[in-house]
């Protein structure tokens, strides 16, 4: 069931960068548009989405005596589907740097923007990536993708594997894949592949294929 938030997302486009349900994301934010955009957020009790940059739109053209939230800034395309959640605000600088954790709670898509400037802000419906109903065959890929990951793990680091085995050992196959997500840094259009799957079975299927190709290469 497809169904429409009530509270609005403030989409934040980043290049190479998509997020999942499960996942805490740390954020620097900088920029003055999107400082204004954390304040909105507290301000108005709305979620955060980061949604991967498909292209930019346009580049700023950039006047000095112009109002930095109102000029012609650098315009990313955003994915329409994207990962939401509340943020949590860990500290602010005195430069006005702003450090958040992004909490990912839901996949949602784009139904509409109702705003682009200073930042966009979306109405968006929630999507589902739901568990399979054969729950053995989720068990086995769980199995099989634990096994491959340890092994990669030992790749690098012998000691490492050991503890990684331990952290893994109970996780069925969504939160297999959310650690692993956390540990290895995956292409934006990777992980994209991953939240635009309907179910946490592909999700995981697309994860087993991937995990061969980060062995270290040997030279002969």
């Amino acid at each position: 069931m497809n169904d429409v938030f009530t509270r609005s997302v403030a989409v934040f486009p980043l290049p190479d960068i998509a997020v999942l349900p499960g996942e805490v994301i740390p954020l620097q934010i900088f920029e003055p548009r999107y400082r204004r955009m954390i304040d909105e957020i507290e301000a108005n009790d709305y979620l955060l989405g980061v949604s991967m940059a498909e292209k930019v739109i346009h580049q700023p053209e950039l006047k000095g005596d112009t109002n930095p939230l109102q000029r012609n800034q650098t315009l990313y395309e955003p994915k329409k589907i994207l990962g939401c959640g509340p943020i949590v605000i860990t500290e602010r600088l005195e430069d006005k740097r702003v450090m958040i954790e992004l909490h990912v709670q839901n996949k949602v898509e784009v139904i509409e923007y109702t705003q682009n400037l200073p930042f966009y802000l979306a109405k968006v419906k929630q999507l589902q990536i739901t568990s399979s109903s054969e729950k053995e065959s989720e068990k086995m890929l769980a199995q099989d993708i634990k096994e491959d990951f340890l092994l990669l793990v030992s790749s690098f680091d012998a000691n490492a594997s050991m503890t990684i085995q331990r952290q893994i050992q109970d996780l069925d196959l969504e939160q297999l894949v959310v650690f692993v997500l956390g540990l290895i840094r995956f292409s934006g259009n990777f992980k994209q592949s991953l939240l635009e799957q309907d179910s946490w079975f592909n999700c995981g299927k697309i994860l087993l294929n991937k995990l061969p190709e980060l062995f270290p290469r040997t030279t002969h």
